[in-house]
């Protein structure tokens, strides 16, 4: 998500100054940003083939951009944008800059120059197109050299490193291992690699001149970052509703696939004005929902070194001592100045009144005594401010110093309690999110109860929070310049919360990696006792005829194994089934029941007078202005605009039809199906163990040694159970990315039934009264498009989630042949022996 001190949070968890641009820095791309860990640096040189070492780069970046097809799709809009009714180009540049015009010259300006629309006043509109779509420069950068790679990429490095030297081992320490030398060549390897992408990546000079930025598709870093070091891998996603639907395409896919999604905001804005469901949004945390995602979501709060104290112990009476204490010395502090200056008063007072010579002589036998009180007084009030000040200057100093010690004690502190405060506050917003969701338009949540809930997030799950302070832990770690100053509060860098994040990751991708890496370890163990198997010696005096039945019964085995196993696959599709007829399919009918009858009710009110803005939107308050109304039919329904931020019409008629089956869709295709696989590996499991044993004791009646039958059944049993869960793996990572597909197929369905719509707005006849006339060509054309465009889709996701069942159920009937498999390798490694040592 696009907040504040994302950026230097990555940099942060680099162990970098700015690899990244920071939100101090020139503008930069909106598209995808993947940081991955040079695993280069670890291969060991090879030797032979070269009298030098090679070297490989440090830093390593690849810069993607998009086709010349999709610029040239983005780029009609834009011009079509900046013309009049009569299709040319507008007399003068747009200075409204919140007006869709003005956002469309100033991206064309951005990759062709300041100037370049300019140049083009009042030239017909396709002569235009034709001449900014044909530049030699655009066209070069958008055209692949290679045929095999759809996209244009262009290599960037610093730094060379021999893979697998010393200096590579050390260079991929964390920062705080690091030698001091490799240290500044780190730093001077990462500045020279940041000002050899700026001229892709980010702004040029002063904006003026053609920029590449707007063009690019995707940015792949590589680096020696430790804290990717484990196989984490991570992205920054800008957004999904990017105006060139090629970026925003790349975006969607990594968030479907992602293992772990991390929502980044600064903490006053996650504490303050929006809990977990607000900065989440209602059709984000469906999607998080339906993916079966919402419990690998976590929450980083940045800039936890951004608060005053007072402001904290308002909200937290667990500092309020410390406070008080220190409100108690600076009372103190002021209590001896006031008193000072009091003394001060009255000595100037007493020698205005000693020196006043203006006195009549009737007055002077009394002012004579006055004049001695006055002096003695003065004396006094001298003599009596020397011995306070000599008393209290060393008070009145330790006061100041002792304020000043619990100043800095005092901010950190409150920053780790506000953190522990935002870390309750946003788990307990996050499970009500969810539990928002099961709530269906009528306010009738007692359907999605507790039950519902916890089978999208177990019962004792707490979302993972982190209150981090990047720019505080840069300095610490002194990887910033000292002329960035010092730490605004804290002094260690654990309290940043940037080594507790780090470890996190690490632990994560640990989790991820587990699987594959202990499933590799047990099939290689199969194998070597699969080999031992079959170079081990064997006294078995068996026939040869007794080895050949060996095939029979291994073929007996099988057919009863896959007799015991089709019914547990029969029943997992039958309560599949009966969940769908009962639930799911319910859902999706009353869904696109629902989305037909508000549909058209939903196009009427972009034309509302009654508009929208960026922080407010509903059904009362949801028109546009006439430029962004158009600027939205003219990209399909899909537009970010800046006075009423991001507009999907095509989402907004789908938002009905979603919130009424997404719950049941998580049950179904989410919960049921892993639930019912987890029984069906384990019942599976035991047929396995149990077939295993029975071939064993069919080969003992037919005369193979007990010994080498024990070493046959345990070899099978194992090798039959990993491949039976690598298998189940598979299952789940298959329901899991069939369903994740389908339920994205609403969404372009609607876009693509809504398309005549939107042509039809672009057709209306220009002129006095066209709003008027692109309303009524929306709203006509669309109540064509509503009749079928729900039922249509209802029925494509149906046909699509019977294909799943039936995949999964035919999956569950293979695992026979999986445990055959390793029944048969076992026994014809017995089987050979036998035969080879038959004399």
């Amino acid at each position: 998500m696009n907040f504040r001190g994302k950026s230097s949070l990555l940099n942060g968890l680099l162990d970098e100054a700015a690899v990244l641009p920071t939100s101090g820095s020139r503008g930069c791309t909106a598209a995808v940003v993947e940081l991955v860990y040079n695993s280069e640096l670890l291969k060991e040189p090879d030797t032979t083939v070269a009298e030098k070492l090679p070297v490989v780069p440090a830093y390593k970046g690849t810069v993607e951009f998009i086709t010349l097809d999709d610029w040239t799709k983005e780029l009609k809009v834009l011009v079509e944008e900046c013309s009049t009714q009569e299709k040319h180009i507008y007399s003068i540049p747009p200075i409204d800059d919140t007006s869709e015009a003005y956002a469309a010259w100033q991206k064309i300006e951005q990759v062709y120059g300041k100037g370049a629309m300019g140049a083009y006043c009042r030239q017909p509109t396709e002569s235009v197109l034709h001449r900014l779509a044909s530049n030699p420069r655009v066209q070069s950068l958008l055209s692949s050299s290679d045929p095999t790679r759809e996209y244009n990429a262009i290599l960037v490095d610093a730094g060379d490193v021999v893979p697998g030297s010393d200096e590579a081992k050390e260079l991929l320490k964390p920062f705080n291992q690091m030698k001091g030398r490799t240290r500044n060549k780190k730093k001077k390897w990462a500045t020279t690699f940041r000002q050899k992408i700026n001229s892709y990546v980010y702004r040029k000079g002063n904006g003026d001149e053609p920029q590449t930025w707007p063009l690019i598709r995707k940015v792949t870093l590589e680096g020696p970052w430790h804290v990717l070091s484990t196989g984490a891998v991570l992205v920054d996603l800008p957004g999904v509703r990017d105006a060139n639907a090629a970026r925003a395409k790349v975006a969607e896919k990594y968030l479907q696939n992602c293992n772990q999604i991390a929502i980044v905001a600064p903490i006053k804005r996650a504490v303050d004005d929006g809990t977990a469901k607000e900065l989440l949004g209602e059709q984000f945390k469906r999607r998080l929902l339906m993916d079966g995602q919402y419990s690998n979501v976590f929450f980083i709060c940045t800039q936890t070194d951004d608060l005053e104290p007072t402001e904290t112990m308002r909200d937290h009476s667990d500092v309020s001592d410390k406070l008080q204490e220190e409100e108690d010395l600076e009372g103190q502090v002021e209590e001896f100045k006031q008193q000072y200056q009091e003394a001060v008063a009255d000595l100037t007072e007493l020698r205005e009144e000693a020196e006043d010579d203006e006195i009549d002589e009737d007055q002077l036998v009394n002012l004579k005594a006055v004049i001695a009180t006055a002096k003695s007084s003065f004396k006094q009030s001298t003599r009596d401010l020397a011995k306070w000040t000599e008393d209290n200057t060393a008070r009145i100093q330790h006061d100041q110093e002792e304020c000043d010690a619990l100043q800095k004690q005092l901010k950190p502190l409150c920053a780790i309690v506000r953190n522990e405060y935002s870390k309750q506050c946003l788990q307990e917003d996050f499970r009500s999110g969810l539990k928002d969701l099961y709530k269906k338009d009528d306010g009738d949540d007692e359907d999605g109860g507790d039950v519902d809930v916890n089978a999208a997030l177990p019962e004792d799950f707490n979302m993972d929070v982190f209150g981090i302070s990047a720019n505080d832990y840069l300095k610490l770690m002194k990887i910033k310049p000292s002329r960035d100053g010092p730490p605004s509060c804290f002094s260690n860098a654990e309290d940043t919360q940037i080594p507790l994040l780090r470890a996190f990751v690490h632990t994560t991708t640990a989790k991820h990696c587990q699987d594959s890496v202990k499933t590799f370890v047990e099939q290689t163990n199969d194998l070597v006792e699969q080999m031992k198997l079959l170079c081990t010696d064997s006294n078995s005096d068996v026939s040869t005829g007794s080895a050949r039945r060996m095939k029979q019964l291994h073929k007996s085995s099988v057919q009863s194994l896959t007799n015991q196993i089709k019914p547990i696959a029969t029943q997992f599709k039958q309560v599949i089934d009966q969940k769908v007829s009962n639930s799911l399919a319910s859902s999706l009918k009353t869904g696109a029941r629902k989305g037909s009858q508000s549909a058209i009710s939903t196009v009427v009110s972009w034309g509302s007078k009654s508009r929208r803005s960026k922080s407010e939107r509903a059904p009362d308050k949801n028109g546009l202005y006439y430029s962004t109304y158009n600027a939205v039919a003219r990209r399909d329904g899909v537009y970010t605009s800046k006075s009423a931020g991001a507009v999907d019409f095509n989402q907004e008629l789908c938002d009905p039809m979603e919130k009424e089956f997404s719950t049941e869709w998580q049950s179904v295709l989410d919960s049921t199906i892993r639930r019912l696989l987890a029984e069906s590996e384990r019942k599976i499991l035991d047929l396995s163990t149990s077939a295993c044993q029975s071939f064993a004791q069919s080969l003992r009646i037919n005369g193979v040694a007990a010994d080498r039958l024990g070493n046959m059944l345990n070899t099978a049993n194992r090798s039959a159970t990993t491949a039976l869960k690598t298998s189940f793996t598979q299952m789940r990572s298959i329901a899991r990315d069939a369903q994740r597909e389908l339920s994205r197929e609403l969404l372009p369905a609607v876009q693509e039934k809504m398309k005549s719509s939107y042509t039809a707005v672009k057709s209306a006849q220009g002129g006095p009264g066209v709003f008027e006339r692109m309303k009524g060509a929306m709203v006509s054309n669309s109540q064509r498009a509503v009749n079928e465009m729900f039922d249509s889709a209802t029925d494509k996701l149906m046909r699509g989630i019977k294909a799943l069942i039936n995949r999964l159920e035919r999956l569950l009937e293979s695992t026979a042949t999986i445990v055959g498999k390793s029944l048969g390798m076992s026994s014809r490694f017995v089987g050979m022996i036998i035969l080879i040592r038959r004399p």
